[in-house]
């Protein structure tokens, strides 16, 4: 039996006799009908499976008929088109896993494109289509690990209470470095280099209309107004909120990637956690949580 309901289709409005005044359908529509032409691409797939298989068992010569093979063609092409997304994706994620290879062992100057395309196993042209040259491959390369901090970071910012909040927002910092050593050396190194370091300037003051995951210091600050609000943070300069919390850990992991020491880090975690609390917390939030704690 069919895993697919029965679908009403869709007739489209009558074409215009005018060819400048072409009907359009509503949003609605494109979407339902859409929906039905690709369920419908589907289902083909599934009775020509079928078919395939039943004419098999029977040790019947499969022989698509005319419509069958047009049906085949396009289940091809979708599921092509599917493979082909994912396999450029995953090519583009080898070649800036070599990229960051390389300039960890050989530094960015040292490294060449040639050294890239052989550690990541992509040929000539690949390489080239996904990155123009060795500089929008750093920049792409300081843009995903970035991303993917900010989003660890952002992912720790839930309804916890204040103290709580504080400590996962440390432990997801340090915890990020730790699982990406190099790369997260690669990003605090980049504001400093010169390949980089323009760029980065530029991207900061673009960084609230062109890169939503950038927004972490607004996403901390949204956390922190009901606190704020109630007086159980400091009021303070909103732009000191974010560095006063995560500085000393940013300061630390820059000593700690020189020996990368998994049992340092593990140390430091609650000791700089509790520190940011007490740095941003209201004296009378202070002496509540002490008093708890004894």
């Amino acid at each position: 039996m069919s895993v697919y309901k029965k679908e009403r289709t869709i007739s489209p409005p009558h074409a215009s006799t005018q060819e400048s005044s072409s009907p359009v359908l509503p949003d609605q529509q494109v979407f339902h009908l859409s929906t039905t032409i690709g369920m419908a691409s589907y289902r083909a797939c599934d009775i020509i499976g079928k078919h395939h298989h039943e004419q098999g068992q029977r040790g019947q010569r499969v022989v698509a008929q005319p419509h069958v093979q047009r049906e085949e063609a396009r289940c091809i092409m979708v599921i092509g088109d599917s493979e082909q997304s994912t396999t450029k994706e995953s090519r583009r994620q080898a070649i800036l896993e070599a990229a960051l290879a390389c300039f960890a062992s050989k530094g960015f100057t040292e490294t060449t494109m040639e050294d890239i395309r052989k550690l990541s196993g992509a040929s000539t042209g690949s390489i080239y289509h996904h990155f123009s040259n060795k500089e929008m491959l750093a920049r792409a390369l300081y843009l995903e690990g970035r991303s993917s901090l900010n989003a660890a970071l952002s992912a720790s910012l839930t309804a916890h209470s204040l103290r709580e909040g504080i400590e996962a927002l440390v432990h997801a910092y340090l915890g990020w470095f730790e699982q990406h050593a190099d790369l997260g050396q690669y990003i605090l190194q980049a504001g400093d280099s010169e390949y980089l370091s323009a760029y980065i300037k530029v991207l900061r003051q673009k960084t609230r209309t062109t890169l939503p995951t950038e927004k972490l210091s607004e996403q901390v600050l949204q956390w922190l107004a009901p606190y704020i609000s109630d007086g159980s943070v400091v009021s303070l300069p909103r732009s000191l909120y974010l560095p006063l919390i995560l500085g000393p850990s940013r300061e630390f992991v820059r000593i700690w990637l020189r020996t990368r020491q998994p049992a340092e880090i593990q140390a430091a975690r609650d000791p700089l956690a509790k520190a940011a609390w007490l740095v941003i917390a209201a004296p009378v939030s202070q002496m509540s949580m002490l008093n708890a704690e004894t």
